[in-house]
């Protein structure tokens, strides 16, 4: 793994079937005869438009300047997408997201058909998507993500996916097919540990607790248990690299010296604390519960991925506000952090020294 830039990895083939002009006016007409029969469900455009032009998704969001931020994990998935596209709107940049219940393939493709006009450009710069863990490995095999943001691994997924350890493996597709950063939470071992996958040239950022509010947030690598990822070389796909057997207990105390981007230190009631580039921020915060603060800290940090890349040369027209500084919202500030019905970071003054 390298952190020098963006990965050069070839794009997914995009290749447009000689019908594919018509695949927006089919997906439209689909979605408006499932609503007159009130047939088929929200999804229902998608799953014929996979159908009838598999590389529709692919082919749309290859068109986006920015890319794509896929945003997994078992917990906290809907809330911080929220956040993370709120926030990039905040720069000045058109985003597209899909909404809750719509975090699988077919279902971003249904969203999509609500948003192109016929000529199937989809008028964003940016999309901000959530997946579920096992539905982002199908969508990673067609849309490669510029950004990806993995929250955690928790047990209560058990009954879906067979068992912790797979659930990461799940994860880990994601974290090799990502081309530009990768953000892992540092508190989770089996999430940290997914930078042995990401590829050479793509840049790896953490989002952490500090010390003293981790047995807030109990995790299952608190046990001692061995789980597998795969380990990817930079020139094989993932499902060709080789199983590694990992001791979590070793693994949780190499994953706390990672540096975090953006650390939650302090959390009260309504109140947090945040860490960010080694000066401390304070803020009044809407959201409930001490989880989604820590969903907030994850969404500063991929925001702060995609911001440096608007500093970059190559980004020519840039948005109104790529040059603000997001960060968490000032104490009594109308704009504080909000879970209702967007959540809305903002940007603050350091906290004053004591």
């Amino acid at each position: 793994m390298a952190d020098s830039g963006t990965s050069n990895a070839n794009p997914v083939r995009t290749h447009a079937p000689w019908y594919g002009f018509a695949t927006p006016f089919v997906g439209k007409s689909v979605r408006w005869a499932s609503r007159l029969l009130h047939h088929g469900g929200s999804a229902f455009p998608g799953k014929v438009v996979e159908r009838f032009d598999p590389t529709f998704l692919s082919r749309t969001l290859s068109t986006l300047p920015l890319g794509v931020v896929l945003v997994s994990g078992t917990n906290g998935k809907t809330t911080t997408t929220r956040m993370v596209a709120t926030m990039l709107e905040s720069l000045g940049l058109k985003v597209f997201t899909n909404p809750t219940g719509s975090n699988f393939t077919r279902g971003v493709v249904s969203s999509i058909l609500t948003e192109v006009p016929l000529n199937g450009r989809l008028d964003a710069d940016i999309a901000v998507l959530e997946l579920d863990e096992a539905y982002a490995v199908h969508f990673v095999e067609q849309v490669q993500p510029r950004y990806a943001l993995l929250l955690n691994v928790m047990r209560d997924q058990l009954d879906r996916f067979g068992e912790i350890d797979n659930t990461a493996r799940l994860l880990g597709h994601v974290a090799a097919a990502t081309r530009g950063t990768v953000v892992l939470n540092r508190e989770d071992p089996r999430i940290a540990r997914l930078r042995d996958v990401v590829k050479d040239g793509v840049r790896t950022r953490y989002f952490g607790l500090a010390e003293g509010l981790r047995h807030y947030f109990p995790a299952d690598d608190d046990m001692t248990t061995t789980f597998q990822v795969q380990s990817a070389d930079s020139a094989q796909a993932p499902e060709a690299a080789d199983a590694q057997i990992v001791d979590v207990a070793h693994d949780v105390g190499t994953a706390h010296e990672l540096h975090a981007d953006v650390m939650l230190t302090k959390v009260g009631d309504h109140h947090a604390q945040m860490v960010i580039d080694g000066r401390e921020y304070e803020s009044d915060v809407k959201l409930e519960g001490v989880y989604n603060l820590f969903n907030a800290a994850a969404a500063l940090a991929v925001v702060r991925a995609v911001q440096a890349d608007l500093r970059k040369p190559r980004w020519g027209t840039r948005p109104p506000n790529w040059g603000v500084q997001i960060l968490p919202a000032p104490a009594h500030s109308p704009r504080a952090l909000t879970h209702s019905p967007t959540p809305t970071p903002t940007r603050c003054s350091p906290r004053s020294p004591t």
